[in-house]
């Protein structure tokens, strides 16, 4: 038996979780379009969910650079 696989798709408590952020804020970037996300049921209010890729790409989206000194 191999090593488990890494957890792909996340339920919005868990991507909360994933990325350090509670998951009303989570919801926000969602409304504003501003963190990819899925809705498998096809209804724009059914259950959220993240893929791992995604949620990574967004924090790295979210760096900031430190100036040279």
């Amino acid at each position: 038996m191999g090593a488990p696989k890494p957890q792909v798709w996340f339920s919005l408590d868990e991507a909360a979780e994933f990325i350090g952020l509670e998951p009303r804020k989570i919801q926000r970037l969602v409304k504003k379009r501003m963190i990819p996300h899925y809705r498998p049921s096809g209804s724009p209010t059914g259950q959220l969910r993240f893929h791992r890729d995604d949620l990574t790409d967004y924090m790295a989206s979210c760096r900031v650079e430190v100036g040279q000194h």
